[in-house]
């Protein structure tokens, strides 16, 4: 377990140290095209640096808005909270924050990039179909999640997709609607280049 952590923990920031990395590249590529390429790389840079910050503190929070998860205490859930409450006591781990989803599917998963910020979420159709014994069993995968940091890791590449795919749409937009689409020489390689970084981060 605590070799799953570490990797984990170093995969977190191998992924935001490589996009930042090979967007720079791609930047550098590009403003060298444009004959500008301080300024464009610097713009990605800043955008790629400044989108993985605010994906590394607030991507929990967007998972559980996209899924429409409400928190809910002891009072309001307390089969829920009391079986979570026993795998933290039994494995140590910090009481995350309980989501429900008002959703008839049988689903649950699990937010946070540390134990001590994490939350589970379940839906009510996992309430409705599952024994205390098997929901118990639910929450502790998700728990193992937490601990592991997974979710963490998860988390991030997600985020960091979602970045590239709004390059993308600056790039292709700039390509195809932009000034370069007048120009030839540098302007048309740079255009090529969009068009293609466009199409791959599209398909990514």
């Amino acid at each position: 377990m605590y070799s799953a952590i570490a990797r984990n923990k170093r995969n977190t920031w191998f992924i935001l140290i490589g996009f930042v990395l090979v967007l720079g590249a791609i930047g550098w590529i590009a403003g060298w095209l444009l004959g500008n390429n301080w300024f464009v790389t610097g713009f990605i840079l800043l955008f790629a640096a400044g989108y993985a910050t605010v994906q590394y503190f607030f991507a929990d929070r967007e998972a559980l808005a996209m899924a429409g998860a409400v928190e809910v205490s002891s009072q309001d859930a307390p089969r829920y909270f009391r079986l979570v409450e026993n795998l933290c006591i039994t494995t140590g781990t910090p009481m995350p924050k309980l989501y429900v989803v008002e959703d008839a599917a049988p689903n649950a998963f699990a937010t946070g990039r540390t134990p001590e910020k994490a939350a589970i979420t379940v839906t009510t159709g996992l309430f409705e179909i599952m024994t205390d014994r098997e929901l118990e069993g639910v929450l502790a995968h998700e728990l193992g999640h937490i601990r592991n940091y997974d979710i963490r890791v998860s988390l991030i590449v997600f985020g960091l997709v979602v970045a590239v795919g709004i390059l993308a749409d600056i790039m292709l937009r700039a390509a195809f609607f932009g000034g370069m689409r007048r120009g030839g020489g540098n302007n048309g390689q740079a255009q090529l280049l969009f068009v293609i970084f466009g199409l791959v981060a599209a398909i990514v």
